[in-house]
């Protein structure tokens, strides 16, 4: 591959299923030939994003769980410390749901609201239903009562009665608009749970 190859959606397609197998090195030229297939002020602009980005201090992570760690985290770097953390832990099982449920249970509070939060507002509810992340259903309106998210766990549950009766059903895209402003109060809701139910995330 040269810098000033061209590439077409095959290429593309090739890349991307092979990135994984490729050498720093090599990952480096592919960056490099994306970036010169790209209009030179989309160009400019994605290079001014990339050197910001790598002149930030990298993401805090938890190594462990102790409230030392959980307190010196907020916002966003806690919401994706904890989420990485779970799925460092549960991504390989064979079933993640019980993966998942062994773990303490502010951990599992936190991840699923999470995962489903991010989902939403990426695609709607209905791309929930239609992701891998649709094998967690039955355990989301639970923890969005422990969250405190009370409305957000009804309308989950009217959701899931639909996916399961039909999932073509358009009742679901009405369900989805009115979660969509409730998932967003995810965050706020996390952070909160983190503070008043410490214990739930050390035992």
């Amino acid at each position: 591959m040269h810098p000033n190859q061209k590439l077409s959606l095959d290429d593309l397609k090739a890349i991307n299923e092979g990135l994984h197998l490729q050498s720093p090195a090599e990952q480096r030229l592919v960056l490099e030939t994306l970036l010169a297939n790209l209009p030179p002020q989309v160009e400019e602009l994605f290079r001014q994003n990339m050197a910001a980005a790598a002149s930030r201090p990298p993401r805090p992570r938890l190594t462990e769980i102790s409230a030392p760690a959980l307190r010196a985290l907020n916002g966003e770097d806690l919401d994706l410390a904890i989420h990485e953390y779970v799925a460092e832990r549960v991504d390989s099982a064979d079933d993640l749901c019980k993966a998942l449920t062994l773990l303490p249970r502010g951990l599992q509070v936190c991840y699923l609201s999470f995962v489903l939060e991010v989902e939403v507002m990426n695609g709607g509810l209905g791309q929930f239903f239609d992701n891998p992340s649709v094998e967690l259903s039955a355990l989301i309106a639970p923890a969005l009562r422990e969250l405190g998210a009370l409305e957000a766990a009804r309308l989950f549950e009217q959701a899931l009665s639909i996916v399961s009766d039909d999932p073509a059903n358009p009742g679901l895209d009405e369900v989805g608009h009115a979660f969509v402003p409730l998932a967003e109060q995810f965050p706020s809701l996390r952070a909160d749970y983190v503070r008043k139910h410490e214990d739930q995330f050390l035992v």
